[in-house]
C-alpha cells in the first residue's frame, strides 16, 4: 500500500489502520510504505506502472490524482492505469452501517468529472492572488480580523490553530476541528474537548 504522503500525518493512519483491518480479513500483511514528493506523482506513478496483479495499491487524498497531472507533467495515465477501489475497501474494513457520513472539503474536486476539476483549478488560481493580499493584511493590522478558518492541506493544523489562538487572542479554527465538531453536535454529541481549540472547548 503505498501512500504519498509522509508517516505520521491524517493520511498515513487511516491507510495504517486499514492496511490492519485487510490483513486480518484476508489473512496476509499488508505493507504501508511512504513515498511523499511532487504532489503525489511519484507514489501514483509507481502503483500506475506496477505490474496489474492487485498487489499494489495506492491510498491517497482525491488531489493526488486530480489536480496533480493537471499542474504538472506525470508519468501515467490515472484513467487508463489505475483502478478505484474505494467502496470496496470500505466494505472490507468496515464493520458496522454508518449512520452519518462527513464528507470532507477535498470531495468539492470530484464534481463535474475533468471538467469540474479544470474549473476547480481555475478558482483556486484566481483566488490566489486575493489570499495574499488578505494575508499580507491581516500581518499589518489584525485588529481588523475577527477569526481566522484554515482550509486546504492534508496536514492537521488543529494544535497549531489551538496554539494560534493563544497568540492571536482571536478564534482560529482548523478545517479538520470544523469537520469533527459538526459531525459531534449533528449527533447531539456535546462533549467538550480541552486543548483543540476554543470551538470544541466551549460550542
Amino acid at each position: 500500500m503505498i501512500v504519498p504522503l509522509a508517516a505520521g500525518g491524517n493520511t498515513d493512519m487511516m491507510a495504517r489502520l486499514g492496511a490492519e483491518r485487510l490483513a486480518a480479513r484476508f489473512g496476509q500483511p499488508f505493507i504501508v510504505e511512504n513515498r511523499p514528493s511532487a504532489g503525489g506523482a511519484i507514489a501514483a506513478g509507481i502503483v500506475a506502472n506496477a505490474a496489474p496483479d492487485g498487489y499494489t495499491i495506492l491510498f491517497a487524498p482525491s488531489a493526488t490524482l486530480l489536480l496533480t497531472p493537471l499542474l504538472q507533467k506525470v508519468n501515467y495515465d490515472a484513467d487508463k492505469q489505475l483502478l478505484p477501489v474505494t467502496n470496496d475497501a470500505v466494505r472490507s474494513v468496515m464493520t458496522c452501517s454508518p449512520d452519518y457520513l462527513v464528507m470532507g472539503m477535498s470531495a468539492v474536486t470530484f464534481y463535474g468529472g475533468a471538467a469540474g476539476a479544470d474549473a476547480f483549478q481555475a478558482k483556486v488560481e484566481r483566488e490566489t492572488g486575493v489570499l495574499r493580499d488578505k494575508l499580507v493584511e491581516l500581518n499589518r493590522n489584525g485588529k481588523d480580523i475577527d477569526a481566522i478558518v484554515q482550509v486546504g492541506t492534508n496536514l492537521s493544523m488543529v494544535r497549531l490553530a489551538a496554539a494560534a489562538e493563544l497568540w492571536l487572542g482571536k478564534p482560529v479554527i482548523a478545517i479538520n476541528t470544523a469537520t469533527y465538531w459538526h459531525a459531534l453536535r449533528n449527533n447531539r454529541i456535546t462533549d467538550r474537548i480541552q486543548g483543540l481549540g476554543r470551538l470544541l472547548e466551549d460550542f
